[in-house]
Formats: C-alpha cells, sequence, structure tokens
C-alpha cells in the first residue's frame, strides 16, 4: 500500500495485486450468485411443470370420467360395482326429474327432506336431455361448494359417483345403455346391474305415471334396476293430507305429494338406503318457502366458478358495451326498435333466459315429435 498527493489526495491506495484480488474475489460472487440464481430458477420450473402435470392428470381423469363411449368391448372382466355405504348411516336419494332447472328444485327437495328425516342425502348427477349424451352425468360439486353448504346448514351430502364408484367398462356399459334408452337392457348391462327399491312419490313410477327419461339415465348409468314398490301407508294419528287438491289434480289420493306427509311416513324407517322416485313436485303446505330459505340461499358456487362469472360480466362483450339498436350484422331488425337504447350501467347478469311457455305443455303426445324444434334450428 502507498499514498499519494495527486488531487490533493493524502489518503492510501491499494497495489495491483490487491486489486487483483479484490476483483477476482467480485468475479467469484457474482458467478456463485448467478449459479445459485439459475439452480433456483431451475427448481421453480420443476416445480411449476410438477403442479401443471398434476393439474392436467386430474384434468384427465375428469375427461375420462365424462366422456361418453361408444362401444362396450372391454378385457376386464364385468362385475356390478362395490358400494361404500357406510353400514352404520342411514341414507336418502331420489331420481332425477327432466330438465336441470327442475332437476335444481328437486335438489333442494331432496336436501330439506334429508335434513328432516336426518338421513344422508346422496346427490344423483346432472342428467342432460335426451338429445345431449355428451355433457350429461356431471357432479353438482362441479358448480356448488357442497362443504360450504355442508357448514351452513348441518345436511350430510354425498354423491354417487364417491359412493358407488364405476370401472371404466361399467361406466361405458351405463352410457352405452342409456343411448339405447331400452327398459330390457343389453347383455352386458343386465349382467352388471343390479335391483334396487325404489319408493314411489307423486304417482312417478306406478302404472298411472311413468319415470322421466333423466330418472332412467340416471338408472342406466349407476347399473340400477329400479324396483317401484307404493309409498308407505299413513298410519293412525297421522296428519291426513287432500293429495288431490294439494296436486291440482296431478295425483290420486293414495299417492304421497306433501314433504310433511313424506317426513310422517319414513321417519322411522329402517331401511338403509330410501330412495324416492320424485322430489321436484313435492308440495310444502304451511311451509311456503322453506325450499329457499333453508336450502337454496345456502347453496353457493365454487369459488372458481364465481370469478369465471366475473371475468364474464366485466368483459367486452356485455350489452351496454354494444352499440345502440344494432344486431349482430349491425343492422336494425325491426325499424321499431330504433328507439330502444342499451343500458347506461352494466347489468348484473350472465344471462337472462326468456320463454312464452313450457314446451312439455305446447306439444301433445300426439304431435311430439313435429312440434319439438330440432337443435340444430336453433
Amino acid at each position: 500500500m502507498k499514498s499519494t498527493t495527486g488531487f490533493g489526495s493524502t489518503e492510501p491506495t491499494w497495489g495491483p495485486r490487491a486489486r487483483t484480488v479484490i476483483f477476482l474475489g467480485i468475479i467469484i460472487f457474482i458467478s456463485g450468485w448467478s449459479l445459485l440464481s439459475n439452480i433456483s430458477r431451475m427448481d421453480l420450473d420443476i416445480l411449476h411443470h410438477d403442479n401443471e402435470e398434476h393439474q392436467q392428470q386430474q384434468q384427465k381423469q375428469q375427461q375420462q370420467h365424462d366422456k361418453p363411449t361408444t362401444t362396450t368391448t372391454t378385457t376386464s372382466p364385468l362385475e356390478p360395482p362395490v358400494s361404500l355405504l357406510d353400514p352404520n348411516n342411514k341414507y336418502l336419494s331420489y331420481l332425477p326429474f327432466a330438465g336441470i332447472t327442475n332437476q335444481f328444485i328437486g335438489l333442494e327437495a331432496g336436501l330439506l327432506a334429508a335434513k328432516l328425516l336426518n338421513r344422508t342425502l346422496i346427490i344423483p348427477p346432472i342428467i342432460s336431455n335426451t338429445h345431449d349424451h355428451d355433457n350429461t352425468h356431471q357432479r353438482w360439486s362441479r358448480y356448488f361448494d357442497i362443504p360450504r353448504f355442508i357448514n351452513l346448514t348441518g345436511v350430510k351430502v354425498l354423491e354417487w359417483d364417491l359412493v358407488r364408484p364405476l370401472t371404466p367398462a361399467q361406466r361405458q356399459i351405463g352410457r352405452d345403455q342409456a343411448a339405447l334408452y331400452s327398459d330390457g337392457g343389453s347383455k352386458d348391462w343386465s349382467k352388471v346391474s343390479e335391483d334396487i327399491t325404489c319408493h314411489i312419490v307423486y304417482g312417478y313410477g306406478s302404472p298411472r305415471v311413468g319415470i322421466n327419461f333423466s330418472a332412467k339415465n340416471f338408472a342406466f348409468h349407476f347399473l340400477f334396476r329400479l324396483q317401484m314398490t307404493p309409498p308407505l301407508p299413513s298410519k293412525p294419528g297421522m296428519t291426513n293430507y287432500d293429495n288431490v287438491k294439494l296436486s291440482q289434480g296431478q295425483a290420486v289420493q293414495e299417492d304421497l305429494v306433501a314433504m310433511e306427509d313424506l317426513v310422517q311416513r319414513y321417519a322411522n324407517h329402517e331401511d338403509q338406503l330410501l330412495l324416492l322416485s320424485h322430489t321436484f313436485k313435492l308440495r310444502d303446505p304451511g311451509h311456503e318457502g322453506r325450499y329457499w330459505t333453508e336450502i337454496g340461499a345456502n347453496l353457493h358456487f365454487i369459488p372458481q366458478l364465481m370469478e369465471y362469472a366475473t371475468q364474464r360480466k366485466d368483459d367486452n362483450r356485455l350489452v351496454s358495451n354494444l352499440d345502440e339498436d344494432a344486431t349482430e350484422s349491425g343492422e336494425l331488425a325491426n325499424p321499431e326498435t330504433s328507439r330502444i337504447t342499451a343500458p347506461s350501467t352494466r347489468i348484473p347478469h350472465i344471462a337472462i333466459h326468456m320463454r312464452r311457455g313450457d314446451i312439455g305443455s305446447k306439444c301433445g303426445k300426439d304431435n311430439m315429435k313435429t312440434c319439438l324444434v330440432p337443435f340444430e334450428y336453433y
């Protein structure tokens, strides 16, 4: 080390050897830092890749479950499904009815019945209409936050896919049987399907009223041969209901049409699984609004669906962002609409469903084939 008086300085300076050592140290430090950073990035990339691979595997499993099949060729042995029901618990389930709106209302009624009967409800999946075999058999838990509902209400809930899991071969046979829509059952379906007792509600499943296509497809999917039985009779001391009046003439007096009547008849029923043929039309006299206040209001969408809905609500495809009076082609479809303007603020809806009536009321049995509009014309 030496001193210099250049530029008026009297501070010591480093010699060439010392400066070289310092420079080498800096280079080594920078090289080490870069190496560690690269290793960290590699670890993060590997972790990110593993997460993506795990998500892809989950998605692949879900797609495999949802994928429609067209052949029953399989090398695995054909056996009936296993049951994972807890022998120490009692369960309630029901057959789905008609379209998704009716199935949701039936779900509300089923959940309330399970609550009142103190049984665990096994929810059937969403069954698509007869035109759509690709998107059928979707779990409600893909859309609704079932654990949150359980915490809010105390109602115990399971899904059929969890308590009666199907192998790929079994699922394939069920889908094929639904596509055939034959009550007789194919050879493979008859081999793996099992009898299950189903209690008639609102007359559905009786010789007078058949079950709906959604109910049949549910039974086809889960390899059930439905054995219909009349509802338990009313006992002395129970409340008697005018079932004809209560159903507005849709049912007969021997039918079971009221929620409280269902509860009083089956309160002490010993069967481990109580399967009902219908819940959608169950009346609840004296408790109007209970389906919603006790059940529906506690059914929340899963966070991912809420995030998606928020994005769609806030994107640029809303009507509030369209030119006033414009159609898809940019021309007015009707001059009378020239005074209609787009709303000044964004509407808090994803979509609006407008209808003039029920297609089931419009089309009778005699003209059903010609009355229904094919999907390709929608």
